[in-house]
């Protein structure tokens, strides 16, 4: 009984802060979901369908498809433009919004996942 009542103290404190914040919830859902795919969905594709795929190839995709996502996010926060005085115009790519970071995101992990994975079967 106790952990129900702490569990919807817990909701309601959550909803109210959430209606009570000026941030708008959904852009951060959806870069959330392009964090997620940018990060996981090349290691799952190319660990399944594809043989070559290592440890080191895992990590690069991961690593890289994170990094290029969270770069287009952070670049097109509004207050980073605002601290570096840069124009929306100018930190677009092909004119897609920041929540769509996952579309760059997910061909530079699978590229250099696949890249990674030949590099280190080289070595070995």
């Amino acid at each position: 009984m106790l952990s129900k009542i702490l569990l919807m103290v817990v909701a309601l404190l959550a909803a109210w802060f959430a209606t009570n914040r000026p941030v708008s919830i959904l852009f951060w859902v959806t870069c959330a979901f392009s964090l997620a795919a940018a990060t996981f969905f090349p290691v799952l594709l190319l660990g399944i369908y594809w043989r070559g795929m290592n440890r080191v190839g895992a990590l690069l995709a991961m690593v890289s498809g994170l990094a290029v996502t969270l770069y287009y996010i952070a670049s097109n926060h509004s207050w980073v433009q605002m601290r570096f005085q840069l124009q929306p115009s100018e930190t677009l790519w092909l004119g897609l919004d920041p929540v769509c970071a996952g579309v760059f995101g997910v061909p530079v992990g699978l590229l250099l996942g696949y890249l990674g994975s030949k590099l280190a079967g080289l070595r070995n």
